[in-house]
């Protein structure tokens, strides 16, 4: 199979699938793929296209817990943690810490 982009032949390999869909990021990692060894292009056979849209159709859940994902908007306004974070309080919740500094806008 040959690259639309480059035209060279595409290497069976493995690669992470990501969509942004209504809100939600779905990550689909070590997909079977089609990898242009020049340019990086990914290309995927009908089979697990048909299984990657069943993955980002939102009535599919992994059955191992999900991961947590930080999602960023360059627009959006934020605060950077400082080296040495002072926690503001000790439970099983996720620490929450002090934030020094100013806002980046």
């Amino acid at each position: 199979m040959k690259c639309p982009c480059c035209g060279q032949d595409l290497e069976a390999g493995q690669s992470t699938f990501t969509v942004v869909k209504s809100n939600t990021v779905y990550v689909v990692t070590n997909v079977p793929s089609y990898v242009c060894p020049d340019c990086g292009h990914t290309a995927f056979n009908q089979e697990t296209t048909k299984r990657l849209e069943s993955f980002a159709s939102g009535r599919m859940l992994p059955l191992k817990a999900p991961i947590r994902a930080w999602v960023y908007d360059w627009f959006d306004p934020s605060a950077e943690i400082p080296k040495n974070p002072v926690p503001t309080q000790i439970t099983n919740d996720p620490i929450v810490f002090t934030l020094a500094g100013t806002v980046q806008r």
